[in-house]
This record gives structure tokens, sequence and C-alpha cells, in this order.
């Protein structure tokens, strides 16, 4: 995952990104994917994500993170950030379908 280069984690943030566009806006945005704490702290890489706007960001998030299988995200800027740089292309359907489901429950009525 590490070796991934930008133009790969580039088209499946592009795929993603058209598999959610009827329930959300989002775009594909530049970020730095964190390298890991124990060999390399505070290490950085040139990585893509999506950002979810247009839902709330912390429900969302939670929806995510608590859901099967968890998936974790960043909540910055009443937006929520997905970095694809550790998400191969065999995880990327199950991420989708995660995806899809939380942003349907997290927009369904009295849902906080």
């Amino acid at each position: 995952m590490l070796s991934a280069s930008v133009e790969d984690i580039r088209l499946s943030c592009e795929n993603l990104r058209q598999q959610i566009a009827d329930l959300c806006d989002a775009e594909v945005v530049e970020c730095q994917a964190q390298v890991g704490g124990g060999s390399a702290p505070g290490a950085t890489l040139a990585s893509l994500g999506i950002k979810i706007t247009g839902t709330q960001a912390d429900v969302l998030a939670e929806s995510l993170r608590t859901g099967s299988p968890a998936v974790q995200a960043r909540v910055t800027d009443d937006s929520l950030l997905l970095d694809l740089r550790t998400v191969g292309n065999d995880q990327l359907k199950g991420l989708t379908n995660r995806l899809r489901d939380s942003l349907v429950s997290a927009s369904s009525p009295g849902h906080k």
C-alpha cells in the first residue's frame, strides 16, 4: 500500500466518487497519509482521498467506524475525508457498499 502510485489512488478515488455521487457531494482531494507511528513517527506520504460535504460528517464518521467492517475516516471543517492510500482494489467494492449504507443511514429521518 505504501508503494501505490498517486495515479492508482486517483483512479480508486474517482471510482468511489462516481459510486456515491447520487447520495452526497464528494470530490477527490489531495491529502497526506500517515506512514506509521512505530518505525516512522510523523512521516507522511502524498495521497488522495474523497472529501464528502453536505452531510453530518460526525454522524457519518461514527456510522462508518462502528459498522462492519469498520472504516476509519477523518472529520475536518464539517467534511468527512477518506484517504484511500491503504485501500486495495480488492477492498474498494466493500468500502463503497459500507459508505453507501452509512450515507443512507446518516441521512435518514430521526437520525441525530
